[in-house]
């Protein structure tokens, strides 16, 4: 066999297994080689105007220090995972029962049914009370049971 033909099926095993491939043969790597890419950008580029590193964002796009006096706030990476429910019980300490309604469809008859699931929720300040509509969003475990906090109090509880 050729040494093209052996590289060619050593390439093949390791992406079937998963693994990165192998340096190729000088002759396969002159073949495949791309010409060079000409340059679009002006001469005259500075260091400001480069593109950020892969997984950087760009210097454009960073945000300003925080004002005097304040701490920076903390923002949600976009995407984050939250859900909104009503609380069914604030009678623990810093901490709520949110319960979340979802619909699901029924397999056999295509009706939708109304499920529940109960979810504990730190609640820091004790904001919440029962009948609110919050939002929640997870967290690392705070407790055996406790690995959700409350982002916002959507609507507050009717006085009863």
């Amino acid at each position: 066999m050729s040494a093209t033909k052996t590289a060619t099926k050593t390439a093949k095993k390791s992406a079937k297994k998963g693994k990165a491939p192998q340096a190729q043969a000088p002759e396969q790597a002159a073949l495949t080689a791309e010409p060079p890419a000409q340059a679009a950008e002006p001469a005259g580029e500075t260091l400001e105007q480069a593109p950020a590193a892969p997984g950087q964002a760009p210097a454009a796009l960073e945000q300003a220090p925080a004002a005097p006096g304040r701490a920076p706030r903390v923002e949600e990476p976009r995407g984050a995972r939250t859900l909104t429910g009503r609380v069914v019980s604030s009678k623990m300490q810093k901490t709520i029962a949110v319960e979340i309604e979802r619909l699901v469809r029924h397999p056999a008859y295509g009706k939708y049914i109304r499920r529940t699931t109960k979810l504990l929720a730190h609640d820091e300040n004790g904001a919440c009370r029962e009948g609110d509509l919050v939002t929640i969003t997870p967290c690392r475990p705070v407790s055996r049971h406790k690995s959700w906090r409350l982002l916002e109090v959507v609507e507050k509880a009717a006085e009863r």
